[in-house]
């Protein structure tokens, strides 16, 4: 089977350590023949750019854009890690691909799965039947108040000009 090229991005905290078992899982496939991924692995977020006065590395948007088939995105965001324009220091990885790209729908799938523990009410007890909870929740990942922000990290991400949002 053709392989597929995967750009990663684990962002911050816990962006990382969910990456490590989506590494885990896509070995899975890898094993199993399912399907063959050659990964790359992009460091980006507010703990990179502490470290390396970068949101990510030189090149990471036009690999994302033009060389992968899939990017996977963890968390973005850590304490303390601002650009000097007060964004939060990541943002172009994460809100830069969502404009640039064009990636306006965030999928998230809620299924309850028999033998899970799941917290709710302080507690972990069952609640609700599982077989009664399977939705899938749409939400615009473009608009609103994520407008001036996403414009400006998307032109950044292409190396354009910044530019200042208008007070409304």
């Amino acid at each position: 089977m053709a392989g597929y090229r995967l750009a990663l991005l684990p962002g911050d905290g816990t962006g990382r350590e969910v990456m490590e078992e989506v590494k885990r899982i896509l070995a899975v496939f890898d094993e199993f023949g399912a399907s063959k991924f050659e990964i790359t692995e992009i460091p980006c977020g507010g703990q990179h750019y502490l470290e390396n006065n970068e949101e990510w590395p030189s090149g990471s948007f036009e690999y994302c854009r033009d060389q992968s088939d899939a990017i996977i995105v963890g968390a973005v965001g850590w304490p303390g890690a601002t650009l000097p324009n007060g964004d939060i220091a990541g943002g172009q990885a994460l809100l830069g691909l969502r404009s640039a790209l064009d990636l306006y729908a965030n999928v998230r799938p809620v299924k309850l799965y028999k033998g899970v523990r799941h917290k709710v009410h302080g507690s972990f007890k069952d609640v609700w039947d599982q077989e009664l909870v399977d939705m899938v929740m749409i939400r615009e990942n473009t608009e609103g108040l994520y407008h001036a922000l996403l414009r400006r990290s998307a032109m950044a991400a292409r190396g354009g000009e910044k530019d200042e949002p208008m007070v409304i």
